[in-house]
């Protein structure tokens, strides 16, 4: 048995592995979600709203017109990326849009499903530059255990993204370790 650790966009892959792979859930012991936030929401952030929405109808367009695995054109994003790859990250309702703040509960509850089922741990900074100024992180980090179930729990660090301070790094590495204690006394 294995515990996955994921970290940001990692976090939707784990959450997308267990939701699409049945070998998978019985192979697994738990998951570490560290970073979970909104793509769709950072982007949003950091993109004017106009502009942000005609990228995002851009792609949707190559998608629907089955160029879903073409690159963007670069005015919408200097990262080579496809529409498809695009839309998912940063559409509102999409495959990856998982971890977002204005999510309902229950819509939210029904993303996370796959991972209801086993010990989780969220790992949120409480300075993530990735996350809208307006968002509560402890109350997020609340909402994500909830919407996970009664096995999910939660460590807030006082660092951004990345998780830089050597403090933080070490409190990281402590959680983990605590969990994967916890996971195997389960």
């Amino acid at each position: 048995r294995v515990v996955l650790v994921g970290h940001s966009t990692g976090c939707q892959d784990a959450v997308a592995l267990l939701r699409e792979q049945a070998v998978a859930r019985e192979m697994v012991a738990g998951a570490v979600l560290v970073g979970p936030v909104s793509d769709r929401e950072a982007f949003y952030m950091f993109t004017d709203a106009e502009v942000a929405e005609a990228r995002v109808e851009e792609a949707r367009e190559m998608v629907e017109a089955g160029r879903g695995d073409q690159l963007l054109p670069r005015s919408v994003d200097p990262a080579p990326i496809t529409a498809a790859r695009f839309l998912s990250l940063n559409g509102k309702g999409s495959a990856e849009d998982m971890f977002n703040s204005d999510e309902p509960a229950a819509a939210l509850a029904a993303k996370l499903a796959p991972c209801a089922g086993i010990p989780t741990h969220v790992i949120l900074s409480t300075k993530d530059e990735y996350v809208p100024a307006h968002v509560d992180v402890a109350a997020q980090a609340a909402r994500l255990c909830a919407a996970l179930g009664p096995r999910a729990a939660h460590t807030l660090l006082p660092d951004n993204h990345t998780i830089v301070k050597p403090e933080c790094q070490e409190a990281l590495i402590k959680a983990v370790v605590a969990f994967l204690g916890r996971v195997e006394n389960e």
